[in-house]
């Protein structure tokens, strides 16, 4: 009895470590966002739709089609970012209590660290965020 005990605590232990998220499965951390720009924007960046990465105090990045892009509250002119408050028309700026909101529905609620910032452009093959001009 005892051996058959210890197979299914085995079974049961490894087992666990099947289920749940994983690398592969991980869904996104921030809210899904969809952002117009400024007629001024390239062709690709006149709309933004991705996860949300993190709200700075001068724009959002955000990860769309394979990029992070950083886009300035300046070339906003419309946001659907539910949950948040923040509905710009023509670059208005987040107030304090939106801009608090924004950051805890973004994966990086702190902020992206310097490190993570660099692992991150990495994986994406990118120099830096591509960045929407104001």
């Amino acid at each position: 009895m005892c051996g058959q005990a210890r197979v299914l605590a085995a079974a049961l232990l490894l087992g666990g470590c099947m289920v749940g998220p994983n690398a592969r499965n991980f869904g996104p951390g921030g809210v899904q966002v969809a952002l117009r720009t400024t007629v001024r924007a390239p062709a690709p960046y006149s709309r933004v739709v991705g996860e949300l990465l993190a709200a700075e105090a001068c724009g959002l990045v955000v990860l769309s089609g394979g990029r992070a892009v950083r886009v300035r509250y300046g070339a906003l002119i419309r946001a659907s970012i539910p949950q948040s408050g923040y509905n710009p028309t023509s670059g208005e700026l987040p107030n304090l209590e939106a801009l608090a909101k924004l950051r805890m529905l973004s994966r990086y609620a702190q902020g992206i660290a310097p490190e993570i910032l660099r692992r991150l452009l990495v994986s994406l093959k990118q120099d830096s965020l591509d960045v929407v001009p104001q």
